[in-house]
């Protein structure tokens, strides 16, 4: 578990995406701790997460489509918060973050912007609990698996989140230009050989899908 979450913010953070300060620490008995940051401006994160779980509608527990609304009605430049949403749920597919639920998302209020905090758990969950037949954790137009190049780009990127062109070509182009070196990323790795196979076999099948 700690090289799979620090390995998936490094590559998170080779993709685009802000992420806070994190590393790894040697026990004395050999294993690996991970450690991450948590930003002064979320305050109380994990009671906060836990509020805005408690208090949605089952239905916004389980959409990208409600997290979206909430997006554009809490954040002071929705446009640019919803431009980082897009990156991170594509990014979050692509490296078989499954279990992904609402309290891993959050909002930051730094004096008069409120804006997306940035991600303080990704993972792939493949690794950890097996093939679940989900490939996200909320629901994307009623459905959490089978995704193609249209579901990401068409229907979330321009008609959901209503991006402009330039921006969703503008993600797309940064996620193609990390394939490279996110496969050095994972080779390098404290991942056991089967580990990064299993690994890189979600990313390049997904990959595939995107039809880059």
């Amino acid at each position: 578990i700690p090289e799979n979450l620090d390995l998936c913010l490094r590559l998170a953070r080779g993709a685009g995406i802000e992420v806070p300060f994190h590393g790894m620490v040697h026990n004395i008995d050999g294993t690996l701790t991970t450690f991450v940051a948590i930003p002064k401006t979320l305050g109380d994160w994990a009671n906060a997460s836990l509020r805005q779980e408690e208090t949605a509608s089952p239905t916004s527990k389980s959409s990208v489509e409600a997290l979206a609304h909430w997006i554009q009605s809490e954040c002071t430049f929705p446009r640019i918060e919803k431009s980082k949403l897009f990156l991170r749920l594509l990014f979050s597919w692509l490296i078989g973050f499954e279990a992904q639920a609402l309290r891993d998302f959050n909002l930051q209020t730094d004096g008069p912007k409120t804006a997306l905090a940035p991600p303080l758990i990704l993972f792939n969950s493949q690794l950890l609990f097996g093939a679940t037949g989900k490939e996200i954790g909320l629901s994307l137009h009623n459905r959490q698996q089978d995704f193609d190049r249209s579901d990401w780009v068409t229907y979330l990127g321009s008609e959901l989140l209503d991006l402009p062109q330039e921006a969703v070509a503008f993600t797309l182009a940064q996620i193609k230009k990390s394939y490279g070196p996110w496969r050095a990323i994972v080779q390098d790795s404290f991942f056991s050989e089967e580990l990064k196979e299993q690994f890189l076999d979600v990313i390049v099948a997904r990959f595939s899908r995107l039809r880059f």
